[in-house]
């Protein structure tokens, strides 16, 4: 069977900040790649997560955001998360409150311009 083009994750350097987009749809069958992704990017980096063509996402997903968050942080890097308001993924990333540990923008350009304000902090010797 040929992969599906229309599902998939890249992921670029953009000056300072990582853009890793995720189109298409992600669920248990993906989450291992959405994570080789993230884990492979430096710790102390600034990360969007670009979700503007994902068009399904579940809770493991979600909870993969979760838990890489704070170790970006604990690392000295910062993440945020792009998604569209009235998208299934911004519906599901406001019910289970991922904007209350991770910052969600509109547009890819919020994202960047949220991470610009965010001043590294040291990275902490013992990450969690």
């Amino acid at each position: 069977m040929l992969p599906d083009p229309t599902i998939g994750i890249t992921h670029v350097p953009a000056g300072d900040v990582w853009q890793v987009h995720i189109r298409g749809e992600h669920d248990l069958s993906t989450v291992q790649q959405v994570a080789e992704v993230l884990d492979g990017l430096p710790a102390a980096s600034r990360v969007v997560i670009d979700l503007t063509e994902t068009t399904f996402i579940d809770s493991t997903v979600i909870g993969l955001l979760l838990d890489r968050a704070p170790r970006r942080r604990a690392a000295g890097g910062a993440s945020a998360v792009v998604s569209a308001e009235a998208t299934f993924p911004r519906r599901v990333i406001d019910m289970v409150g991922l904007p209350e540990t991770l910052p969600v923008y509109e547009t890819a350009a919020e994202a960047f311009e949220g991470l610009a304000g965010i001043e590294q902090p040291e990275a902490d010797p013992d990450p969690v």
